[in-house]
């Protein structure tokens, strides 16, 4: 019987329990700070987007924690940014909040984004170094924000220079 990812072993247990085989490590994560980089998202219900996470303080004058999310709704690209207050920030973890946000203004994007705030937080994959499971809860009852989605880490870094450049089109691209 093979070992599943983690698994214990070497501890003289009988085989037929289904506890065999070496001690299998995981992968750890693709980049080492969560703070910085490209997800590519999908939902349950086919809705695709990415979560960008970035230093905003040089061409963005925000802080050096500052986010963009960004989803297709409707047809149209709709988005929230913003600068984020950590709250877990581990190897495998990222949980913040942000309010006072910045982003899409149309109603079929979810109406201006003032007053809203915004809870996120990114759980890697047991043993899958770039597949984080993502929850996003926007304050705003009925939000196209408010959602859970498979995020995929395709790069450490965002490849493109926010509040200056425009969002390319595949942004996983290298």
């Amino acid at each position: 019987m093979a070992s599943a990812c983690g698994s214990r072993s070497g501890l003289n247990v009988d085989e037929s329990s289904g506890d065999a085989g070496p001690d299998t490590a995981c992968a750890g994560p693709v980049c080492a700070d969560n703070t910085r980089g490209t997800w590519r998202l999908e939902t349950a219900q086919g809705q695709a987007g990415y979560l960008f996470t970035f230093d905003g303080s040089a061409a963005c004058n925000g802080a050096p924690t500052a986010f963009l999310l960004v989803l297709t709704a409707n047809g149209q690209k709709c988005s929230r940014n913003g600068d984020y207050v950590i709250q877990a920030n581990t190897a495998s973890s990222l949980r913040f909040f942000a309010d006072s946000m910045g982003g899409s203004f149309s109603e079929a994007c979810g109406g201006h984004p003032g007053g809203e705030s915004i809870q996120i937080e990114l759980e890697r994959a047991t043993c899958d170094a770039a597949r984080y499971d993502l929850r996003v809860r926007d304050s705003r009852p009925d939000s196209p924000y408010t959602l859970s989605a498979v995020a995929t880490r395709c790069r450490c870094d965002i490849g493109w220079e926010p509040c200056v450049q425009p969002l390319p089109d595949d942004p996983c691209t290298p």
